[in-house]
């Protein structure tokens, strides 16, 4: 399962139900329990967005670490032919950095996204699912 950047925020930035059932989930994947991956640009979304919300440079690069170097998480590169193969999903109406997502996933033979971005509901082959 590819994990989208507003999983690791709501666990590193939010309370509530939402918030703990991603925190519950990322600590199923540091058991290995279950499977998951992401990508380093799903890791800069998460640095900017934890930076520009706490106003902290040190909590921001701590907390992005902890989720970096999440055991069981694999973090995949981003390259030319993941962005060449996003944009066919960029054509199908996804955001530029939601179809490297995509394209990544799909690289690692991986279907499913954990997100609570709805977007990716209109790609084919894709299943989204929140926690």
């Amino acid at each position: 399962m590819f994990v989208d950047a507003n999983i690791f925020m709501a666990a590193a930035l939010s309370s509530g139900p939402k918030a703990d059932r991603c925190r519950e989930f990322l600590a199923k994947v540091e058991k290995g329990e279950q499977r998951a991956i992401t990508s380093v640009l799903v890791l800069d979304e998460v640095l900017k967005v934890i930076e520009g919300t706490t106003h902290s440079r040190e909590k921001a690069a701590a907390k992005t670490k902890r989720f970096a170097t999440l055991p069981n998480l694999k973090v995949c590169e981003v390259t030319r032919e993941h962005f060449i193969d996003s944009l066919e999903f960029f054509r199908q109406g996804l955001q530029p950095r939601d179809a490297l997502h995509v394209a990544v996933a799909r690289s690692n033979s991986v279907e499913k996204m954990l997100s609570y971005d709805k977007d990716f509901d209109a790609i084919r082959g894709i299943k989204r699912l929140e926690p």
